[in-house]
């Protein structure tokens, strides 16, 4: 009886057509289309310069910048608005800067901020710049009252 056993092959001694076709279509198609796709990604968020103690030092020759603080009351009251020393509400940030941009070349608005504040508090006041539309630079100088 063993002697009628018939030879067999040892398992897995070969790829299967359907795999080899599979691992061929994967890296062919599919390989290119995921570096290609990584490529064309943007970043979602918002643009901000940061601005080094001491860089800001103005010549005669160029505009007094607009310059925003955030200054931080309490953890129950909403934070104050500074333009350029002057108390400003919420909804009067936007009206104010296009009023004090709309004669200057370049839209710049430094913000300045207390380290206490909330960061959403921060990002309200740097959407409502970009809006306007100027650019943002953060200054990162503790200021002083």
């Amino acid at each position: 009886m063993d002697s009628e056993r018939l030879p067999t092959k040892p398992r897995f001694s070969t790829f299967s057509s359907f795999g080899l076709l599979t691992a061929i279509v994967v890296f062919v198609v599919f390989i290119p289309f995921f570096i290609l796709e990584v490529g064309r990604h943007h970043a979602m968020g918002l643009t901000v310069h940061v601005l080094t103690p001491g860089a800001l030092e103005t010549s005669a020759d160029q505009q007094q910048p607009v310059f925003v603080r955030i200054r931080f009351q309490s953890s129950k009251l909403e934070p104050a608005l500074y333009v350029d020393s002057g108390l400003v509400s919420w909804q009067e940030l936007a009206p104010i800067l296009k009023d004090h941009l709309k004669s200057k070349s370049l839209k710049v608005v430094y913000l300045a901020g207390d380290p206490e504040l909330k960061w959403a508090d921060v990002v309200k006041v740097i959407d409502t710049i970009r809006g306007v539309p100027a650019e943002v630079v953060l200054v990162t100088a503790r200021i002083e009252d």
